[in-house]
């Protein structure tokens, strides 16, 4: 419900703050942009965001212990080694968006009506891709030989939450935020809302912080490995949630 909220409390502040007419003008000098260009602002964006705000979340799980979620297991990875693959998978997917010669036409007139329904199509989309991928990689040789990294960390916080294989990384972290922005041609402001709250949910689903459900969910899931895959109503209709009230 704290994630739905977020999500809500966006939209609107889209809505009542941003000014159309700007957001259309912006539109017809994006128009001029490469796929390239664009999202790469993207995913710097993003990248910039994780490196900031999840610091900031890490720093309290290590040094506020009344924010942590309580620890019964030891990670099976160092604090350096999670930090040197994060940073290799920002350049990694910088390199990959680089390269990326998809022409993407995106809709270039923007209305509050056009952000909601893009946002919602997004989120059933998002909440389907997230749950089926998630569950291919806990197959067995996916699980072993590319998803396993990513639960090395018991104890999950914000700066390891693209700590995973490249190919994780790129299927999963990179996918889950550009395939609607691609298949809904989304305008430009919505796509940033997009890669906004992917970000957001990322950091805060990570973080071992006791602030918000979303983080217990995943907690959970990297304690008790085959529940909560996704991130919506997918693992309630799949017999997949797994819900503690307290830990």
């Amino acid at each position: 419900m704290n994630s739905i909220f977020v999500f809500i409390i966006l939209i609107y502040t889209i809505i009542y703050i941003a000014d159309i007419d700007q957001c259309n003008d912006l539109s017809q000098k994006l128009h001029f942009f490469t796929s390239v260009q664009i999202f790469t602002i993207y995913y710097l964006t993003s990248a910039m965001l994780h490196l900031v705000f999840g610091s900031i979340a890490t720093y309290l799980f290590f040094y506020h212990v009344k924010y942590k979620i309580r620890q019964q297991h030891n990670d099976n990875i160092s604090f350096q080694t999670v930090i040197i693959t994060t940073i290799a998978n920002h350049i990694i997917g910088l390199f990959c968006i680089m390269y990326f010669k998809y022409a993407f036409n995106p809709i270039l007139s923007f209305n509050p009506f056009l952000l909601i329904t893009q946002l919602l199509s997004a989120y059933a989309f998002v909440d389907g891709y997230h749950y089926v991928i998630h569950r291919f990689f806990h197959t067995i040789f996916m699980y072993k030989y590319i998803h396993k990294y990513h639960h090395y960390l018991k104890n999950p916080y914000a700066l390891g939450s693209i700590f995973c294989h490249p190919v994780e990384h790129m299927l999963f972290n990179m996918c889950i935020v550009f395939l609607p922005i691609i298949l809904f041609k989304m305008h430009f402001v919505t796509g940033l809302v997009i890669v906004l709250i992917a970000t957001y949910r990322n950091i805060v689903g990570h973080s071992g912080l006791t602030l918000l459900q979303t983080t217990y969910n995943h907690h959970y899931h990297h304690i008790f490995t085959n529940y909560n895959y996704g991130i919506g109503i997918s693992d309630t209709i799949f017999g997949t949630k797994l819900k503690i009230d307290a830990y």
